[in-house]
């Protein structure tokens, strides 16, 4: 594949220096001609001879080039041809062999299972389901944890949408406390809006923080308790869930303090809330430090989980291996004792009597030729006899090859051809 699609990117690479050789030919010709053939103020030209020379040499040069170019595009396109055939020969090997791979695997695991199975496989297939049921239990567990981790992703947005508004809050008032300062009578109302503006924004910060309490409590509740008893050390910390108490803003107290005092009230307004809003910031920010540990704390619960089902995925595939190495042993056991008991049992060579009878191609499956076997023949094996449509023109050929016996004397033509496969392998 990888031969392929080189060779198909140098064909469009070339194929497009082709167009481009192609485009240019006119141009170059058009020139040849104007400059051999001047009209008017080309006559006055200095070295059209010259430029005429060097014109057609730039001809020849493309012409040289188109002719390259094509035959290149045309081997290219050879190529392709082969690599294409080569591509689907592979192909059509691979398929082959993982159909051959598939019926083998097939028949040897009919014939491990035509035995009973050994203590030692029964072992292993008994701790290979009991360390499939312990990976998946680790694996709902590591799901568990990771909704929680989210749970609490969720929780810490809010925190930090929470000191977002707090730091608007804090610009807004230290805007509030600069207009005051420099108050000469005509900046009143916009200290008013400052003021109020960030009395709101003090009491909106609040919404997002308690949501975020709720939220951690809420995870907590989908933590699984069975983790606690897995891994008591990271669980330990686990489970912390704050639910902060913000200080609020009024601002009918603070026009009330500015009516009274006027501009001192406004700075013992500004003063009052910038602590609040420094109290709610600190607050704020210890729940975003426990709500990030929480997170690291989960992280690691998360790592050694899985750690835990990598070493148990691992000892899984040697649960495996061992099956399989078992497995090969039965067949391997199996096949020798069968070997060994035919190799005694059953002779080299034997002789039996067979009559064919010719068949006809349109007959039905129920009427078509059987060979008529001597019963001095073993169970086991069968004489093996030609079918031919004149069976004058060519003599029939008798052939000995092993055969499963159906206990009866007469074989179908499909059991004979059965055989013919098994000589032919």
């Amino acid at each position: 594949d990888n031969e392929i699609v080189k060779s198909e990117t140098s064909k469009k690479s070339y194929q497009t220096a082709l167009a481009r050789n192609r485009k240019q030919q006119p141009k170059v010709s058009k020139r040849i001609q104007r400059n051999e053939h001047p009209r008017f103020l080309h006559y006055m030209q200095i070295g059209r001879e010259e430029k005429v020379k060097r014109l057609k040499a730039e001809m020849q040069k493309l012409l040289g080039e188109e002719e390259k170019y094509v035959g290149t595009i045309k081997a290219l396109e050879n190529s392709l041809i082969q690599l294409r055939a080569t591509r689907q020969d592979l192909q059509a090997k691979s398929n082959r062999r993982q159909m051959l791979y598939s019926t083998s695997k097939q028949m040897f695991d009919r014939v491990v299972k035509s035995f009973p199975p050994t203590s030692r496989l029964q072992q292993i297939l008994s701790s290979i389901a009991a360390q499939a049921l312990e990976i998946a239990k680790e694996e709902h567990l590591l799901n568990q944890i990771d909704q929680v981790i989210v749970t609490l992703r969720r929780a810490q947005e809010y925190y930090q949408q929470s000191q977002r508004m707090l730091q608007q809050a804090r610009a807004s008032n230290t805007g509030a406390a600069f207009t005051n300062f420099a108050d000469g009578g005509g900046f009143e109302l916009l200290e008013t809006m400052q003021q109020a503006n960030r009395d709101q924004l003090i009491n909106q910060a609040q919404r997002p923080a308690t949501e975020a309490g709720i939220i951690m409590q809420q995870a907590w509740t989908m933590f699984p308790s069975i983790a606690r008893q897995r891994y008591p050390a990271i669980c330990s910390q686990i489970g912390r869930a704050p639910l902060p108490k913000l200080r609020s803003a009024h601002f009918t107290n603070t026009l009330g303090v500015k009516f009274i005092a006027g501009d001192i009230g406004d700075a013992f307004n500004d003063a009052y809330a910038a602590g609040k809003i420094r109290e709610n910031m600190d607050i704020v920010r210890q729940c975003m430090f426990i709500c990030d540990n929480q997170i690291q704390l989960l992280g690691a619960l998360r790592q050694a989980v899985a750690s835990t089902i990598e070493t148990m995925t691992q000892n899984l595939e040697k649960l495996k291996s061992q099956e399989q190495s078992e497995r090969q042993q039965i067949f391997n056991t199996n096949r020798a004792n069968i070997c060994n008991h035919y190799a005694t049992s059953v002779p080299n060579s034997f002789s039996a009597t067979a009559t064919a009878i010719p068949f006809s191609a349109t007959a039905p499956a129920a009427s078509s030729s059987a060979l008529y076997l001597d019963a001095s023949a073993p169970p086991r094996y069968s004489t093996l006899v030609s079918y031919q449509q004149d069976p004058q023109a060519i003599p029939p050929v008798t052939l000995t090859a092993p055969c499963e016996h159906s206990g009866k004397d007469t074989h179908s033509k499909q059991e004979l051809y059965n055989l013919k496969l098994i000589l032919d392998t």
